[in-house]
């Protein structure tokens, strides 16, 4: 079949605006999103409306300017790609990743290799994040190894997915997890379908107002800074005692802030683990 042409969407990105610009591309269409040295590079099929996706990602950025947050409009470039088998050329990029000596994420057009470790996460890179390759996601995934098998889970903001696809490969008793976008909450079913999990697995759309009366081994949330802070009282009402609550989507800038809140709402912190300029805080619930 003859490749496609493809329109290249490129961005500047910093820390803070990353996750969002890039779920706002995805949603907006885009098939494919790659991260490199501080820009987003988005690919639309060659028949999409450039004029329309420039003026709509022009406007959301204006929209998180408003709100404080470091973009430029003006960096927003388009390019059309000459016709050639631009799938093939980018799936080279990606390997199965090693999270841990116990886990391994890999692209499902990838072969299983042959000293592959017990839990293997068939999940393709549509995006960075939720894929392993994000520092914050294999954050997570190295906190949560060996510590979800028998357990109750929540998983706060699933995204892709993934963690609660882990959490149920490593013999969790019962794992819900919920999303307030339900695109990422459809992705998420699709994820946990392909590796055959979906069945032990509750995915929902909602907020945590949903989960009223159930209580949780482990919560597992890898969000943003301000949803964390305000789901805090939440967090540590869900949490069993002893339970262990396990959080990312920090920046470095942010340990202080995020420190000083947990704290106030009970929670002991018992490790903080550092990759890049990301964060990820270990806690447990304090009576």
């Amino acid at each position: 079949m003859k490749p496609e042409n493809w329109l290249e969407v490129i961005v500047a990105v910093t820390p803070e605006t990353t996750e969002s610009i890039g779920n706002y591309l995805f949603e907006a269409g885009s098939v494919g999103i790659v991260e490199q040295e501080g820009f987003l590079h988005a690919y639309f099929p060659a028949h999409s409306d450039e004029a329309g996706i420039k003026k709509q990602l022009s406007q959301y950025l204006d929209s998180l300017k408003k709100m404080g947050y470091p973009v430029d409009s003006s960096s927003i470039t388009l390019t059309d790609l000459a016709n050639q088998d631009w799938n093939s050329e980018w799936k080279k990029g990606f390997k199965p990743l090693w999270i841990s000596q116990n886990i391994m994420v890999k692209p499902t057009w990838c072969e299983t290799p042959a000293n592959a470790p017990a839990v293997v996460i068939a999940i393709d890179p549509e995006m960075a994040f939720g894929t392993g390759t994000h520092a914050t996601t294999s954050m997570c995934m190295t906190l949560m190894d060996g510590r979800t098998c028998g357990k109750t889970i929540l998983d706060a903001g699933t995204g892709t997915g993934i963690l609660a696809i882990l959490a149920a490969m490593q013999g969790a008793d019962r794992v819900w997890a919920f999303d307030n976008d339900p695109v990422a909450t459809a992705t998420a079913k699709k994820n946990a379908a392909q590796n055959e999990i979906q069945q032990n697995i509750l995915f929902f759309t909602g907020t945590l107002s949903v989960v009223k009366n159930s209580q949780f081994d482990l919560v597992v949330a890898n969000i943003n800074r301000s949803q964390i802070i305000s789901m805090l009282p939440d967090f540590y009402r869900l949490l069993n005692q002893p339970g262990l609550f396990i959080l990312s989507g920090i920046l470095d800038s942010e340990k202080n802030l995020v420190t000083a809140a947990l704290t106030q709402n009970r929670f002991q912190i018992t490790a903080i683990t550092q990759k890049d300029e990301w964060l990820a805080f270990e806690c447990t619930k304090q009576l």
